[in-house]
């Protein structure tokens, strides 16, 4: 036996559905609500006084495309493609994704997974690469790098540090 499939306009179905509330309750015509009346206040009570914090950008996190400017901050995580930041000093620096440009005073750490970043500092204490094709620049020293991955530079005006390379084509290494 076939069955049937039985077609109803929506305009049938809507006008079912408005019969169940009346539609000037959903358009604001409805019979007008009165006011909550107000019950006793709370009472205040103390609370933790929060960690002093060094800035607004204690733990950011910038996924959106688009230019950034930072003061001094603890830890920034850039997440995505396209985000380009100029910043005071970084403690940590995390970067997630391709095609970023990061411009930072001092940083303390760099966890870099993704290709084709760019990074300038003034100094650093630490670089960890897992990608291709990143740059790192700092007009200082670095103090230790690693990488996992090919065509990456990390060039220092300064001296460079204890270096890892498990990769090809990485150019690691003080500017001549």
């Amino acid at each position: 036996m076939a069955s049937r499939l039985l077609r109803v306009p929506a305009a049938v179905v809507l006008l079912a559905l408005a019969g169940c509330t009346p539609i000037g309750t959903f358009l604001g015509g409805g019979a007008p609500v009165a006011a909550p009346t107000p019950s006793a206040s709370p009472t205040p009570t103390a609370s933790a006084t929060p960690e002093p914090t060094t800035g607004p950008c204690d733990d950011a996190v910038l996924n959106q495309p688009g230019e950034y400017h930072l003061p001094d901050c603890i830890r920034v995580t850039v997440e995505g493609t396209d985000v380009e930041v100029v910043a005071g000093s970084i403690e940590v620096l995390v970067i997630r994704g391709s095609a970023n440009e990061i411009d930072a005073g001092e940083v303390g750490t760099i966890d870099l997974e993704g290709n084709v970043n760019d990074v300038d500092t003034l100094g650093l204490g630490s670089v960890e690469i897992s990608g291709n094709f990143n740059d790192i620049g700092v007009h200082g020293s670095v103090g230790r790098v690693a990488v996992q991955g090919n065509d990456n530079e990390v060039l220092a005006d300064g001296d460079v540090g204890s270096v890892e390379d498990r990769g090809e084509r990485n150019r690691i290494g003080s500017q001549p």
